[in-house]
């Protein structure tokens, strides 16, 4: 396994578990961030948007693809970090694919700390990136009020 996929899927399972922790204060999306999702009416077009983006290395433009619903400011702060580590992978090709087995489970969420860590939307896609290293990531992506958005993680009380 290369230290590129490696990163990509510790990347991604960050995401999916809650980002850890960050130093420095926490973000406020409200003023720092527009927190409404760009409005992208099918997984082709969110792809196109993403890549641009990612190929600009416009963290701005990237941040503008997620639902930002119930994230926290320092899940906000993690995420960009994560997206300026990938960008120094380069980007070989992007296609929209099934969410892989290895990562369905993990969307049901994740234990942490007392708490549940699932997505903020329900996730029917992934966007497969292949780095130029051949390295390969899976970003989550679903519907979100008719648009397709990118997904970030929430922690959510649990209840037995």
């Amino acid at each position: 396994m290369t230290k590129t996929l490696t990163t990509i899927f510790i990347s991604t399972l960050l995401l999916l578990v809650g980002c850890g922790e960050t130093d420095g204060p926490a973000v406020d999306i409200e003023t720092e961030v527009t927190p409404v999702a760009a409005k992208i009416d099918s997984p082709e077009r969110l792809a196109a948007e993403y890549e641009k983006a990612f190929k600009a290395q416009d963290a701005d433009a990237v941040k503008k693809l997620y639902c930002w619903d119930g994230v926290e400011g320092r899940s906000l702060q993690h995420q960009e970090q994560l997206a300026a580590m990938e960008f120094g992978e380069g980007m070989k090709e992007i296609v929209i694919d099934d969410v892989p087995p290895s990562m369905a489970k993990k969307l049901s969420g994740v234990e942490r700390n007392g708490k549940l860590i699932v997505p903020n939307i329900d996730v029917t896609k992934v966007l497969r990136i292949t780095h130029r290293n051949n390295g390969v990531g899976w970003i989550p992506i679903g519907k979100k009020d008719g648009e397709w958005v990118i997904s970030a993680s929430v922690e959510k009380e649990i209840v037995e």
